[in-house]
Parts: C-alpha cells; sequence; structure tokens
C-alpha cells in the first residue's frame, strides 16, 4: 500500500460515494466520505489527515541547494517519514532525522556539506549529490 497523500484520499472518498449510490442508492456528500475515509485510516478527522498529509516535493522544485543540516532538515521535512533517500547507500528519512536530533555528537568532526538533490522517481527514491566543503578538502560523492 502507497503513502496517502491528499489527492488519494480525496480519490477514495469519491470512490465510496460512488459504491454507497450505485449500490444502496444511498447519496452521501462528499465531506462525508471524506471523513469515513480519513477515519478509516486512522486520522480523527478530514482536517487532521489533511494537515498530516504533506505535500511531495515536486521534480519542479530541483535542484536543492543545502549548506547546513538545518537545511537538510527543512528538505527532508518535505518528503514522507517512510520516503527513502538514496545516495551511495540508502535510508528512511525519519531514523536520517532522528539520528540528527538525537545523535552523539561529542567527539564528532563536523564538516559542512552541500547536497543537491537532482531527481526524485515515482516510488518515493531521491538522487543526490553530496559536496564537503572545507578549505583542506573538496569532494564530491
Amino acid at each position: 500500500m502507497s503513502i496517502p497523500t491528499k489527492d488519494s484520499l480525496k480519490q477514495k472518498a469519491k470512490t465510496v460515494r460512488k459504491f454507497l449510490n450505485d449500490k444502496y442508492q444511498v447519496d452521501v456528500s462528499h465531506g462525508h466520505c471524506m471523513e469515513i475515509i480519513s477515519q478509516a485510516l486512522g486520522f480523527k478527522d478530514w482536517n487532521t489527515a489533511s494537515a498530516a498529509l504533506k505535500p511531495k516535493l515536486k521534480q519542479d522544485d530541483l535542484p536543492l541547494k543545502l549548506k547546513t543540516v538545518g537545511d537538510l532538515k527543512k528538505a527532508l521535512e518535505l518528503f514522507d517519514d517512510s520516503a527513502a533517500i538514496d545516495g551511495d547507500y540508502e535510508f528512511k528519512v525519519k531514523d536520517f532525522m532522528d539520528d540528527i536530533e538525537h545523535g552523539d555528537l561529542e567527539g564528532t568532526i563536523h564538516q559542512e556539506f552541500s547536497l543537491i538533490l537532482t531527481s526524485i522517481q515515482p516510488d518515493d527514491i531521491v538522487s543526490f549529490q553530496l559536496e564537503l566543503e572545507h578549505e583542506s578538502i573538496s569532494h564530491t560523492l
């Protein structure tokens, strides 16, 4: 099952409305059907579902150039928590964000970087280029 979006919930509500009308001749408003679908997916109501479902990043929004962990965090908020990011390895956005927020940074070497998102695939895979920036090092991974 794919991650729900506002549009997918609206489409499911249309399907429920059509089914109820065709099968039982019951005319239910689209709004009520959106409430039903939202609750079936575990949300309190449509407003809660709508607020929780962030829009996905579009290919037109690329490339994103990031300079700090804060910029990276803001960019990652555009993705669903279960979306994978693919570099030389793959990991879940939520796990990566948790590591950034709760990691033990004592004794860690801090490095400035640029992260350039180059493409997004339909299956929530993101291609990126990481550039390390330091006076003694300039390298693209």
